[in-house]
């Protein structure tokens, strides 16, 4: 059973950076009917796409990227994006530094690359994890450069191997900009954010409901997805500490945090001191 399509007429999209992000973000846009050339720099990885593997393992992308083959060209770069792709996604990745702060140097590269196309496309949405302001400093340039074009930024919030779930089935949207192109991009994925998307690659987690989406500014965005990361991270090493304390008293860790995630003002997730998981 293929992927049921998006009922309205496809928006030519395209998408920068093919890692996790990226690569789930392609099989979503192509699995919603969209065309989508993804752009690639690396030309081993870009081979291995052309070819049909997977440079990563990331349960259920391999098959649903096999399903939507046809709706998707993989490229070196956004100057082989043709003339009329509407929505261009950067996922290109940021890495954090020794000292704390996120390396822009990639993301930055592939900014300029884009906006140096005879015809910069008028929506650009952000994907990559961004300090507070870069956001800013990326629309003022879009600004001054491309008058016409509108930024947008749109955390994700994608754990390791659990990337496609993340993709289809989100939490939630959002989406931080001018509110009539967060609307339209919202609605470029409303059978997410309604929950009609069908897919017989990869199955609804239990209890899951349609993705509310939040219309947000720039700013707001940045912090929403900043703060997301914090607070996790700062779960899991409270629950690393915990575990030192149940070793040192003798308690059985497990039982401990069965009873702190019954709490629903703290819950369950990410009390696991055996879990590592790899925060975007």
């Amino acid at each position: 059973m293929p992927v049921s399509p998006l009922p309205e007429a496809p928006a030519p999209c395209a998408v920068i950076g093919l890692g996790p992000v990226g690569l789930s973000l392609t099989a979503l846009l192509a699995a919603l009917g969209h065309p989508v050339w993804a752009a690639e720099h690396d030309p081993l990885r870009r081979a291995q796409l052309l070819a049909g593997q997977l440079p990563f393992h990331e349960p259920g992308l391999g098959e649903t990227l096999a399903q939507v083959y046809t709706q998707v060209r993989y490229v070196p770069t956004s100057l082989d994006f043709p003339g009329d792709v509407t929505w261009v996604y950067l996922c290109v990745g940021t890495p954090g530094t020794p000292g704390g702060a996120v390396d822009l140097t990639a993301l930055d590269r592939a900014w300029e690359t884009l906006l140096s196309r005879a015809v910069v496309p008028p929506f650009i949405v952000l994907r990559s994890t961004l300090p507070l302001g870069a956001a800013e400093r990326y629309q003022a340039d879009l600004s001054r450069r491309a008058p016409g074009a509108v930024l947008l930024y749109q955390p994700e919030f994608l754990q390791e191997s659990r990337a496609m779930t993340g993709v289809f089935f989100p939490d939630r949207l959002v989406i931080g900009g001018p509110t009539a192109a967060a609307q339209q991009l919202a609605q470029l994925q409303r059978p997410v954010t309604e929950g009609t998307l069908q897919t017989p690659t990869l199955t609804r987690p239990p209890g899951w409901t349609p993705a509310p989406v939040q219309r947000v500014s720039l700013t707001e965005a940045t912090l929403i997805k900043l703060a997301t990361n914090a607070f996790l991270a700062m779960k899991i090493s409270f629950a690393n500490e915990i575990s030192d304390l149940c070793e040192h008293a003798g308690a059985d860790m497990r039982t401990v945090s069965a009873g702190l995630g019954l709490d629903p003002r703290i819950g369950a997730a990410f009390l696991d001191p055996r879990v590592r998981p790899r925060l975007g």
